[in-house]
């Protein structure tokens, strides 16, 4: 006789000892268990998705605040070329007038009118009016230094002439 015929036997004498609303009791039992389990995993299934969802929601406000920076950033660029570009219109313009001999600086004047900085600003503009109303750009301003002659020797003229 094999080991598992031994216990049979004493196994069926023992269901003849559960009652019939004992045997019940065990199955409601475990269906009770069943459905804990089930709830319980429904529970941990909603909160990981909580979770994920909260952390896809965290993501998006970061997407969200990288976009202004990025934004804002380029807005940021942009106005800083619009204001390298006046610069760089007006020290052409300054080097063109400072240059040690006359020379017409129309074509640095026109870069600086088209500088979209210089549209902005009052001084500019007013200042481009003045020279463009004129003939200076045409045929340029005389250098500093012949300049510095010319009113030092008219100094001495009149100064001459009235002492």
């Amino acid at each position: 006789m094999s080991g598992a015929s031994l216990f049979r036997p004493q196994w069926h004498c023992h269901a003849d000892y559960f009652p019939p609303s004992r045997k019940e009791e065990v199955i409601a039992q475990g269906i009770e268990l069943q459905r804990h389990w089930i709830r319980e995993i429904k529970v941990r299934v909603e909160e990981e998705r909580g979770g994920c969802l909260a952390k896809l929601d965290e993501l998006a406000a970061n997407l969200k605040r990288l976009e202004r920076v990025a934004l804002d950033n380029s807005t940021y660029l942009d106005e800083n070329l619009r204001i390298h570009a006046l610069w760089s219109a007006l020290r052409a313009v300054n080097n063109a007038i400072d240059a040690p001999a006359r020379r017409p600086f129309h074509g640095e004047l026109h870069v600086l009118r088209h500088a979209s900085a210089a549209r902005d600003d009052v001084v500019v503009g007013a200042a481009l009016e003045a020279l463009e109303t004129g003939n200076a750009a045409d045929v340029g301003v005389e250098p500093l230094a012949d300049l510095a002659t010319w009113f030092a020797t008219r100094r001495l003229a009149r100064h001459a002439r009235t002492g």
